[in-house]
């Protein structure tokens, strides 16, 4: 005696959770390190102190690079320009701090000359940027 079977084949079903698992993991691992992408600019080493205040966030900054080059907020600026857009920065915001993120390997009359064109000008509220000190003790 011959039984007939009665199988039919049903279409499976592609259980998708997993793979929505993964792309989920993916996506943070990638937003994750793009966060440690360093930002382009430039790169100034600024020396350590120990006494630092945070400045209050309406400021102008100038930074001198090791070769003496100027850039006011990351923009390149000739020496010959510097003393306009000073002059213009606390024309139009009269009261904002000038702080100077001077590189430690910046030649010091640099920082002065930048300091007295500033003084000169009216600036009467000037800081200088530093990284705190890590108590490395080496008298940088």
């Amino acid at each position: 005696m011959k039984f007939k079977r009665k199988t039919s084949l049903e279409k499976g079903r592609l259980d998708i959770a997993p793979l929505v698992d993964v792309v989920l993991l993916l996506l943070i691992f990638f937003m994750l390190t793009s966060s440690f992408i360093t930002p382009s600019g430039l790169r100034v080493d600024l020396p350590a102190a120990s006494a630092i205040e945070p400045q209050e966030r309406d400021h102008l900054t100038v930074a001198i690079s090791e070769e003496g080059e100027f850039f006011i907020e990351d923009r390149p600026v000739s020496p010959e320009a510097l003393r306009d857009r000073l002059a213009a920065s606390l024309a139009a915001f009269p009261g904002r701090t000038l702080i100077l993120e001077a590189d430690r390997g910046s030649r010091h009359g640099t920082v002065v000359r930048v300091m007295s064109q500033a003084r000169e000008l009216g600036w009467e509220k000037m800081a200088i940027a530093a990284q705190p000190d890590q108590g490395m003790g080496n008298g940088e």
